[in-house]
């Protein structure tokens, strides 16, 4: 069967009377768990056949099989389709590099717990944990982010950062450290 939806057309096997349209941009060859249905294309969409109306349907999204660039931010969801419905399920995900760095400031200490990492952009993409322990998903393997823990000029620093290798990698070499230094670069 060929199902035409809003973000193209969607090739499967199967369909059924009830089914979901699933999109997952990004996330190229995973797959719903527990479900009869073709894995995500490259397009970011698949067909799951055989939903049960009036009734919970989960759906969750495994992750098997995506490559180190893609984050699904939210993978379970639930759906209560009418008999013959078509159902349209997105699921949020997230692009860019994993990066992993301890970070301190110039005196030392680490940025406070919870400090959130902007993009060049001003786009929040990561945030620091425990003991300085930053974890961001930047949009290009080089470049540099703003650790921001207030709204005063003294609560904000720069790092630059150049990825090598996938995730996997960077945390074999152990997680580089590096100073945040103050900076005048807004959110």
């Amino acid at each position: 069967a060929l199902v035409a939806h809003q973000g193209g057309m969607t090739a499967t096997p199967e369909l059924g009377e009830t089914f979901a349209i699933v999109e997952a941009p990004g996330a190229a060859g995973a797959r719903v768990a527990n479900r009869l249905g073709q894995p995500i294309n490259r397009q970011g969409f698949t067909i799951i056949p055989y939903l049960d109306p009036f009734t919970d349907n989960w759906l969750d999204l495994d992750p098997q099989g995506l490559n180190d660039h893609v984050e699904i931010v939210s993978s379970s969801t639930t759906v209560v389709p009418d008999s013959g419905a078509a159902v349209k399920v997105k699921f949020v995900t997230r692009t860019g590099y994993p990066w992993f760095a301890h970070v301190t400031l110039p005196d030392g200490a680490a940025p406070p717990l919870g400090a959130e990492v902007f993009d060049d952009s001003g786009r929040a993409v990561g945030a620091v944990g425990q003991g300085g322990l930053l974890y961001a998903r930047v949009p290009q393997a080089d470049g540099s982010v703003s650790v921001v823990w207030g709204e005063r000029s003294g609560q904000r620093c720069r790092l630059a950062y150049a990825i090598r290798g996938d995730a996997a990698q960077q945390v074999s070499r152990g997680t580089p450290h590096q100073v945040c230094r103050p900076g005048i670069k807004e959110k």
